[in-house]
């Protein structure tokens, strides 16, 4: 295909577009949306994509961050959500990503296979897997990563594995003073509070 026929596919979709035609040719939008030189036209077209896997390789592929995030707007597929949020060149369309996964195994991926520490901590914030969070507590490389994850961790063997095996002292510290925490808690609980007032009565 030529530039001046897919000028004139452009037009006719602009056309459709702003007469309020919903029925336009999506093998046609396709065309639109990756291979037209202007950004603002192939967003337009990229709105009217219904395809997962095509809205997925805009996200990640398209040279323009906006596009990238119109594309990835549309996106309701998790596991094509999860490739976004791994491989687009932009940070910010990866975060948007993150921010739409739901599915914990997809969440977990990023986690662990992410490079920009802020990604990652978008999803460690999401995951509620306590042996995942343990992991991340220990041997995630960002202490911002780290601290966000032990942070959520609730169990209480799991907070002892990482008052012993984690490197940061920082985050051994917080392990520490919520198992202390959880002791007080459940101490109390176990003492009733007609016991309670009788230790008092005898002092």
């Amino acid at each position: 295909m030529n530039q001046y026929d897919l000028k004139i596919i452009v037009l006719a979709c602009l056309m459709l577009i702003m007469t309020g035609c919903r029925v336009l040719d999506q093998s046609t939008l396709v065309r639109v949306s990756s291979e037209d030189k202007d950004p603002g036209i192939r967003s337009t077209a990229t709105e009217k994509l219904t395809d997962q896997p095509t809205l997925a390789k805009i996200a990640i592929e398209d040279r323009d961050p906006y596009v990238q995030l119109v594309a990835a707007g549309k996106l309701t597929d998790q596991s094509l959500l999860a490739k976004v949020a791994l491989e687009s060149r932009d940070t910010g369309v990866r975060l948007y990503a993150v921010r739409k996964v739901t599915d914990q195994s997809v969440l977990a991926k990023i986690a662990v296979e992410e490079q920009d520490y802020d990604v990652r901590a978008n999803a460690v914030e999401k995951i509620n897997d306590q042996s995942l969070l343990t992991k991340v507590a220990i041997e995630d490389k960002s202490t911002y990563v780290r601290s966000i994850a032990i942070e959520k961790i609730i169990d209480i063997h799991m907070l002892q594995k990482v008052a012993v095996e984690a490197g940061d002292p920082l985050v051994r510290n917080v392990a520490v003073e919520k198992i202390a925490e959880w002791r007080r808690i459940n101490e109390e609980a176990i003492i009733p509070d007609s016991a309670v007032k009788g230790m008092k009565k005898d002092k």
